[in-house]
């Protein structure tokens, strides 16, 4: 039997009931990654000082299961990331960020490879960042392909 199905190759295959893997089976996107992109703790993100140093948590919680997924934080140049902020990956123990999580200057955290059933999360605790200039900035998550915005803004 063979099935014929658009090919992206970032993705598992998935095997219908009775293939394995010497079917002729393509793979297909997963549906868009169901979750809430929420600040849980400090300040609200709407009337920040600017230049000001303030600690937040940014919370990532998912709706559905997530296999293998990938999340990510990205504040576009707002303030950076670094070693001194924290983390949590499936309602488990706080972590230090480590070096190889950041990208574009500290702007970007990334978490690979993440497996999370319904309700659990990923959390950045944003410690001491200083915030940038008086304006209006988007704060991203995403997940895998899906993604929600934050904005935080400043005077």
């Amino acid at each position: 039997m063979k099935v014929a199905c658009m090919v992206k190759a970032r993705y598992k295959p998935r095997y219908r009931e009775g293939q394995d893997e010497n079917s002729e089976v393509t793979q297909t996107p997963e549906a868009p990654v169901d979750y809430t992109f929420e600040k849980t703790f400090g300040p609200s993100l709407d009337n920040v000082v600017a230049g000001s140093s303030i600690s937040f948590n940014l919370v990532a919680t998912l709706n559905r299961n997530l296999s293998d997924g990938t999340v990510t934080f990205d504040t576009k140049g707002a303030y950076q990331y670094d070693t001194n902020d924290m983390y949590i990956v499936g309602n488990g123990s706080w972590y230090n960020v480590t070096e190889d999580m950041l990208s574009d200057n500290g702007n970007k955290i990334t978490f690979s490879h993440v497996d999370l059933i319904a309700g659990q999360y990923v959390c950045i605790g944003a410690v001491s960042n200083t915030m940038p200039a008086a304006g209006t900035y988007e704060i991203t998550s995403k997940v895998n392909e899906s993604s929600k915005t934050l904005t935080l803004t400043t005077h």
